[in-house]
């Protein structure tokens, strides 16, 4: 009989140890991941990479610049005639004439851009110069509090644009490295 009960108070023992093991190594079920869809827009819904003749590329603050124009041909070369790199013209006309924005935000009624990365100019500056004789010009200030993108003021639109990062890390990597040939 004290076999029996030490077999049934081992037995016990085992049976909460095992219970609190499984509830101790039981994974947690994992919270569902919110679905964030961003709606991106075209900066420039109209501007097709063939409408630009010329884009300029230029750090306010340093004052470098890397200009490309077409050729003769409708090739890309640099301002002094340079080749490019294979598709680097292309590439960065079609960055810009896709220019993605995933929202817009008002300009302070104080007109006070310093929050936005413009004190007094921003981070980047992007002229673009097309056949019919006009132009774009895109000033582009510091990344958002959410790090989505960068807040950029477009031509004289009343509202600036939230730009995604990827594409002005691009602009930005051309500017710092032009893609001479």
């Amino acid at each position: 009989m004290k076999r029996s009960r030490t077999l049934i108070i081992l037995t016990a023992l085992f049976l909460t140890m095992a219970a609190a093991l499984a509830v101790q190594n039981r994974q947690p079920t994992p919270a569902p991941v919110p679905n964030v869809t961003l709606s991106i827009v075209r900066v420039f819904p109209d501007l097709r990479v063939i409408d630009i003749i010329s884009i300029r590329l230029l750090d306010p603050v340093t004052g470098s610049n890397f200009t490309i124009v077409r050729d003769g041909l409708g090739n890309w070369v640099s301002a002094d005639g340079r080749a490019l790199e294979d598709n680097a013209g292309t590439t960065i006309a079609r960055t810009i004439a896709l220019l993605p924005s995933t929202r817009t935000v008002r300009v302070p009624d104080d007109s006070d851009l310093a929050p936005f990365g413009f004190a007094p100019n921003g981070l980047l500056f992007v002229q673009v110069l097309l056949a019919n004789g006009t132009g774009h010009t895109v000033a582009i200030g510091t990344v958002t509090p959410t790090m989505e993108g960068h807040y950029a003021l477009v031509d004289d639109q009343e509202e600036m644009h939230v730009l995604l990062t990827e594409a002005v890390a691009y602009l930005i990597a051309v500017l710092r490295d032009p893609p001479l040939a």
